[in-house]
């Protein structure tokens, strides 16, 4: 499964200290990529305001996008969102929209005016 994670700084760190641990477990996890053979990095980017960033990954293991996670938690407020392949989505919403279509015909054919031969 694929998913979407961003990445955002709560706050600015307090100070040089508090940033240079962030890196320190930055580098960690860049060292132990290695060790998640279960989680593919597809895509990583960093957002032009400084603030942030967004990991495109794909995983059939969701805990070990949560030890991800929890590696950055006390530097970043973490979101991972699970995602499907566009092709997929616009199937699946076609076979949506056709069934409420169906049952919202179905539905106004039972509330329409029955003639007086009709039982």
């Amino acid at each position: 499964m694929n998913y979407v994670v961003t990445f955002e700084y709560p706050y600015k760190p307090a100070d040089d200290e508090e940033t240079a641990i962030a890196f320190k477990v930055f580098d960690s996890f860049n060292a132990k990529k290695p060790d998640l053979p279960q989680v593919k990095i597809h895509a990583y980017f960093g957002r032009l305001d400084g603030h942030g960033g967004f990991v495109v990954v794909e995983t059939d293991e969701p805990p070990a996008l949560l030890r991800i996670a929890l590696m950055f938690q006390p530097f970043f407020e973490y979101y991972i969102y699970p995602v499907v392949d566009i092709q997929d989505f616009a199937s699946v919403s076609r076979e949506v929209n056709q069934e409420i279509r169906s049952i919202r015909a179905s539905h106004n054919a039972d509330k329409a005016p029955k003639d007086a031969t009709t039982p």
